[in-house]
């Protein structure tokens, strides 16, 4: 855990670097955005077992674009620490790392000053968790990688406001984690996964308040949906409220 947090402290750093850097006119942008929010797992696994609890998130980005196309990225790091919704004392420790990449072509009209994009998005997520119960300690631990397609909106109506939707839906994926056969477990299995197999939903609402010519204030919402059949029935779902700073290094807005 200390690791991980000591690599995304690193990546908060490496941005600032760059948008402090940056004396000339680039065509990109970068942000940085702090946030909590509340989360939900439910495991088939335990009986079944439903969780909730606060979660927070860390989140940094870049994107590159021009009047045809978007190229962007960003990573992000969750954690959360879920209680049992019976009340039975069982209780799970969660941390989520995404790493997210999308190309989208940018549509030739703007109605009403929005511009509206299709692309294709390659999400990466590592899933690691410790579920402790009473005196047992349950650890799982899961890596996908996915790929399917990503809307993109953007709407600039209001003179200082600029309003952006995000939401990639992959199609297909790949899953590494352990398997359980007959009560035992810790046997890592990698496995081809489609829909309805898997369910795994990204979607991003933006408001960014113009600060300055290069500077924006970011408050995003965030809602993250996973479902997986494999190798048990699992669900999560993560809800968060951000805030942050988006430093525009390319053209004058």
């Amino acid at each position: 855990m200390k690791n991980r947090m000591l690599l995304v402290c690193v990546f908060c750093l490496l941005t600032v670097l760059l948008v402090v850097a940056g004396e000339k006119e680039k065509p990109y942008m970068l942000y940085l955005s702090v946030g909590g929010g509340i989360a939900g797992q439910y495991h088939e696994q335990y009986s079944p077992l439903a969780l909730y609890g606060p979660s927070l998130r860390i989140e940094g980005g870049w994107a590159i674009r021009n009047d045809f196309f978007l190229w962007n990225g960003q990573l992000s790091y969750n954690t959360e620490t879920l209680s049992s919704s019976r009340g039975m004392g069982f209780e799970v420790e969660s941390e989520m790392l995404g790493i997210q990449t999308s190309v989208v072509a940018l549509l030739p009209v703007m109605p009403f000053k929005t511009s509206f994009g299709l692309g294709v998005s390659i999400d990466c997520v590592g899933l690691f968790t410790e579920n402790f119960y009473k005196y047992e300690i349950d650890v799982y631990n899961a890596l996908f990688a996915f790929l399917g397609p990503s809307l993109f909106a953007e709407n600039k109506m209001l003179d200082r406001w600029t309003f952006r939707l995000q939401c990639s839906v992959p199609l297909a994926g790949i899953q590494w984690s352990p398997v359980w056969v007959n009560g035992s477990g810790g046997i890592n299995k990698t496995t081809l996964i489609v829909i309805p197999d898997f369910l795994y939903v990204d979607g991003r609402l933006s408001a960014l308040l113009r600060l300055s010519n290069r500077t924006e204030l970011l408050c995003m919402y965030t809602c993250i949906i996973e479902s997986h059949k494999k190798p048990f029935d699992s669900r999560l779902f993560n809800n968060f409220l951000s805030l942050g700073l988006e430093i525009d290094l390319g053209a004058t807005k």
